[in-house]
C-alpha cells in the first residue's frame, strides 16, 4: 500500500510539474541550508508523556560573532527550522504569536552590545523586532530609529493588533548622590512602549525614571564612567483590567501600571512592595512574569543572579498567589533548577502548556526542560560544548557559553515559499548519496528520490523518513543521470519537490 501511494505521488509530481534542471555538478552541497551550531541533545524520562508541539529557542553564545539564530526543534531535538543571522547578531524572545487571527513567528534580532550604554551595560541590545508569516516571509518589523531602539527583552502582541516593546535611552545630568554617586551622572532609563503595528503610531511610552525612585535599585552603580542601568526592564505583559505588568530585574520587583496615566498602581517585591511576601515567595533578578489568573502570577526567579549579589544557589520557576484584600503574596508552587546544571544567573522563562505540562527555559545555561503538572521532569536537553573565552572590559576572561533567552513549546504549521533543496554526492565506487532539506516545512513525513536516465523517465528508487533539517538518503541503481527529490506528508500527498539535478 505504502509503495503504491509513493509511486502514485511521484507520478503526480511528474505529470503536474515542468521539469527544470540545475547547473550544479553532482558532487555539491551548496543548495542546503546552513547547519545550526546549536544541536540539542534531548534526554527523556522513561514513559514520559510530552505535550504536543515544537520547541522554539533562541540560542546564542557569549562570543558575539559566532553563528546563531532562532531555531525550531522537535521532541527529539531535531531541527525543523533555522535562520542563521548575520555575524555579530543574535535572536531573542522567539515564539509563536497571533496577529489578526493568524499565527506568526516573532522575535527580536540585533547586537546584544550597545556601545552607547557603556562597556558594562549588560543585556541592553540594539536591533529590531521581526514578525514572519507561516511561509517564512517577513511581514512587519519595528526598526531602530534615532528616537527609539527596540531592545531584546520583549515583543508582545496584543489582541488589538498592537505590540508591547521594551527600549532604553540615555539620560544625562541625573543627580545620583542619593545612592552615593555623582551629582551629574548618566542613567540608562528603561522604557515600555505600545505601538500600533498597522500604522506605526506610538500609543504610549512609559519611563521608569519618571515613576520609580533610584534608591529602590539593587544594582549599585559600576565603574563611574558608565551609564547606570538602575531599573533594567525585561518584560511587559497585559494585566487583568487593562493595565500592564512590567518586570524590573534590578529592582527585584513587578509593577502594575495604568497605561493611561503611567501611574504605578501597585508593586510586588522590591524595597517598597505593596504586598507582604511570605519567605518562600521572595524573588530576585527575575524574568518573564505573567498573570495566570486575576490573582496568580508565574515568573522565572533568577535568585542565582549575577553580576551582583546572588540570593540563592539555584534559580527556579515560581507561582505566586496575590491576595488583594490582605495585600499578601504567597508561593503556590515552584520548580527548582536541576542541581547538575550550572547556575542560571540571567534570562529564563516559564510556560504552562494547555495539558498542564510546564516548559522552563533556564536562560544562561542554554538549556530547557519540560515537566508534567506535578512537577516531574519529562525532558531535558544538553547544549553543545562552546569553545573559546570572552575578554571582559576589566581584562578578565570567562569561558564562552550558550544562552537561550526564553524557551517556548507551541503548535506551528508552515510551508516555506521556496521549494525543497537537495545535494548529490557520488563516491569512487559510483554509489550516490542524497541530502534533502526543506527548511521550516513542518508537514514532511518522508522523502522520495526519483532517478532515471533522462528527465522524462524518472522513477522512485529510494525513500527515507524525515530526520531533521537535512536528511541523508542512500541511492543505488543503474542509469542514474538525473535525480529529483519529492517531499511527502503523512497521508502520502506531495508537498513539494526539488529541481532535477544532473549527476554529471
Amino acid at each position: 500500500m505504502r509503495a503504491r501511494r509513493l509511486a502514485a505521488a511521484a507520478a503526480a509530481v511528474l505529470a503536474a510539474s515542468v521539469v527544470s534542471t540545475t547547473t550544479a555538478a553532482a558532487d555539491t552541497g551548496d543548495a542546503l541550508p546552513p547547519r545550526p551550531a546549536f544541536n540539542v541533545g534531548v534526554h527523556l524520562t522513561t514513559g514520559a508523556k510530552l505535550a504536543p508541539g515544537l520547541f522554539l529557542i533562541d540560542p546564542h553564545q557569549t562570543v558575539p560573532n559566532l553563528p546563531s539564530g532562532p531555531e525550531i526543534v522537535d521532541n527529539r531535538g531535531r531541527v525543523v527550522w533555522y535562520d542563521q543571522l548575520p555575524s555579530g547578531e543574535s535572536a531573542s524572545n522567539f515564539r509563536v504569536q497571533t496577529y489578526h487571527g493568524k499565527p506568526v513567528l516573532t522575535w527580536w534580532q540585533g547586537s546584544s552590545d550597545n556601545p552607547a550604554f557603556g562597556a558594562f551595560a549588560l543585556g541592553i541590545g540594539q536591533g529590531e523586532d521581526v514578525m514572519m508569516d507561516d511561509h517564512y516571509r517577513i511581514i512587519r518589523t519595528i526598526p531602530t530609529t534615532s528616537e527609539f531602539t527596540p531592545d531584546s527583552h520583549e515583543f508582545q502582541l496584543t489582541p488589538q493588533g498592537n505590540a508591547l516593546i521594551t527600549g532604553y535611552r540615555l539620560v544625562p545630568h541625573v543627580d545620583l548622590t542619593s545612592i552615593g554617586g555623582s551629582a551629574d551622572g548618566t542613567v540608562a532609563d528603561s522604557l515600555a512602549r505600545e505601538v500600533n503595528l498597522q500604522t506605526g503610531k506610538v500609543l504610549f511610552t512609559w519611563s521608569a525614571l519618571a515613576h520609580v525612585p533610584l534608591t529602590d535599585s539593587h544594582a549599585l552603580p559600576l565603574f563611574g564612567s558608565s551609564p547606570w542601568d538602575f531599573f533594567h526592564i525585561n518584560s511587559i505583559s497585559e494585566a487583568p483590567g487593562g493595565n500592564i505588568l512590567i518586570s524590573a530585574r534590578h529592582m527585584w520587583a513587578l509593577y502594575d501600571i495604568n497605561p493611561r496615566t503611567g501611574d504605578v498602581v501597585w508593586t510586588l517585591g522590591g524595597k517598597h512592595s505593596s504586598f507582604t511576601l511570605d519567605p518562600r515567595a521572595a524573588f530576585a533578578w527575575q524574568h518573564d512574569p505573567r498573570f495566570v489568573s486575576h490573582d496568580e502570577i508565574r515568573l522565572f526567579d533568577n535568585e542565582a543572579g549575577i553580576p551582583f549579589e546572588p540570593v540563592a544557589s539555584q534559580s527556579r520557576a515560581l507561582w505566586l498567589h496575590l491576595d488583594h484584600r490582605t495585600h499578601t503574596a504567597s508561593a503556590v508552587r515552584q520548580i527548582v533548577q536541576p542541581s547538575d546544571q550550572p547556575e542560571s544567573n540571567s534570562q529564563g522563562s516559564v510556560q504552562t502548556l494547555p495539558d498542564g505540562n510546564v516548559v522552563v527555559g533556564w536562560g544562561s545555561t542554554g538549556t530547557f526542560s519540560e515537566y508534567d503538572a506535578a512537577g516531574q521532569l519529562l525532558l531535558s536537553d544538553t547544549p553543545p560544548p562552546p569553545s573559546g573565552t570572552v575578554t571582559l572590559p576589566t581584562g578578565a576572561t570567562i569561558p564562552n557559553a550558550w544562552s537561550t533567552y526564553r524557551a517556548f513549546k507551541q503548535n506551528w504549521t508552515a510551508i516555506p515559499d521556496t521549494p525543497p533543496t537537495a545535494s548529490v554526492h557520488r563516491d569512487a565506487s559510483g554509489k550516490y548519496s542524497v541530502s534533502a532539506a526543506w527548511n521550516g516545512a513542518t508537514l514532511v513525513a518522508r522523502w522520495v528520490v526519483l532517478t532515471g536516465p533522462d528527465t522524462a523517465h524518472l522513477q522512485p528508487t529510494a525513500t527515507a523518513d524525515w530526520n531533521g533539517l537535512i536528511t541523508p538518503i542512500s541511492v543505488t541503481g543503474a542509469d542514474i543521470a538525473y535525480i529529483r527529490v519529492v517531499a511527502i506528508d503523512s497521508h502520502g500527498d506531495v508537498l513539494g519537490q526539488t529541481d532535477t539535478i544532473p549527476t554529471s
